[in-house]
């Protein structure tokens, strides 16, 4: 369980729909906390988008349609491809080749800019992954389009291509409509999840069958977001509506929700190694929360529309060492006033109806 000063240090980089990319180092008290801004606004260059090359560089492919560097010690970026047609919709970096995925479901293997390897993965996409222990290995799936992986040593056809669930009783087929995917890890490529825009959660094991093995309507609303809790039992989810919880695999039910969003999720992220849980999305906020516990204990107004998220690792630097364009979170307090002087409004209309 994490700690009150395991929080001290935790980061995060996340994006913004201004173009703006920010690296947000926690501390337990708010006004330690440091935020980082890289990029300049600008609506043609925003990142859609995120990955790790290492703990100090970050991948960002912009909706110009090129991929960039960025170096978060001093703020430098540096062009990988220039091979954009559509929007990204996943991206990962292994050996030096660079492998994009696009809406219009294009998958590109670029090395030094040029485009070493290019074939289709499927009509429309909404999210493609990598497998963490077998990096060949890549999930695509999106709108009418079927959960599909592909091995990046043979692309002829799916290494696997999932089957929708069976017809209802009127012979009627499901509709299909993937928006985040994860692999299960540990599970050497052959566990999956996804979250579609019709409140499911599916979980798929190709070893077994090409239907899922578990599919359950989880919510009221779409789900935007998911990821997999480093432990394998549980997953947790974003919807449309700013609702948040967690999902336990095994029993195939919510076993609790992340209070707090007000906005559509658009990113949640597990910490690598410790019990927390990052969230962002429309509300500009972005929150950790004690997966144990399930309480908020940070979160931060970022003034902006938050996207795409990455969580590191290791613990940042220390207050005295941060470099670059500085934010201080005041504006939070402001926030948080404010909450409290509409809540005295509310109770004072209260006792004068009472």
């Amino acid at each position: 369980m994490g700690s009150r000063g395991q929080l001290d240090g935790l980061r995060c980089i996340v994006s913004d729909d201004t173009g703006l990319v920010k690296q947000v180092t926690f501390n337990q008290d708010r006004t330690e906390c440091k935020i980082q801004r890289f990029c300049e606004q600008d609506k043609a260059r925003v990142p859609q988008v995120l990955s790790f090359v290492n703990e100090q560089e970050v991948l960002l492919a912009l909706s110009n349609g090129t991929v960039e560097r960025l170096n978060l010690e001093n703020g430098e970026t540096s062009l990988i491809s220039s091979h954009g047609e559509s929007e990204f919709v996943g991206m990962f970096q292994t050996d030096g080749t660079l492998t994009t995925c696009e809406k219009n479901g294009k998958v590109k293997c670029v090395r030094s800019n040029k485009v070493e390897v290019e074939f289709q993965a499927a009509p429309h996409v909404n999210k493609m992954r990598v497998c963490e222990e077998k990096m060949q290995l890549l999930a695509v799936g999106g709108e009418d389009s079927e959960l599909r992986i592909w091995d990046l040593e043979s692309q002829d056809k799916p290494a696997f291509k999932a089957k929708n669930v069976k017809p209802d009783k009127l012979q009627l087929q499901a509709p299909r409509n993937i928006k985040d995917l994860s692999f299960l890890p540990e599970s050497g490529g052959t566990k999956l999840a996804t979250g579609t825009a019709y409140r499911e959660i599916r979980i798929y094991d190709t070893a077994a069958q090409a239907r899922p093995v578990l599919n359950e309507v989880v919510s009221e609303f779409a789900v935007n977001a998911i990821a997999v809790a480093p432990s394998r039992q549980d997953i947790v989810f974003g919807d449309v509506a700013g609702g948040v919880y967690i999902f336990d695999i095994r029993a195939g039910r919510i076993k609790g929700k992340l209070k707090g969003m007000t906005g559509s999720c658009r990113s949640v992220q597990y910490h690598p190694t410790l019990n927390y849980i990052f969230t962002c999305g429309l509300d500009r906020h972005v929150r950790v929360y004690n997966e144990e516990t399930r309480q908020c204990v940070q979160k931060l107004y970022l003034k902006q529309r938050l996207g795409p998220m990455l969580v590191a690792s290791d613990l940042g630097p220390g207050k005295d060492a941060l470099k670059g364009n500085a934010e201080q979170p005041a504006e939070e307090d402001v926030w948080d006033e404010l909450d409290k002087t509409v809540e005295k409004k509310r109770k004072s209309k209260r006792a004068k109806v009472n």
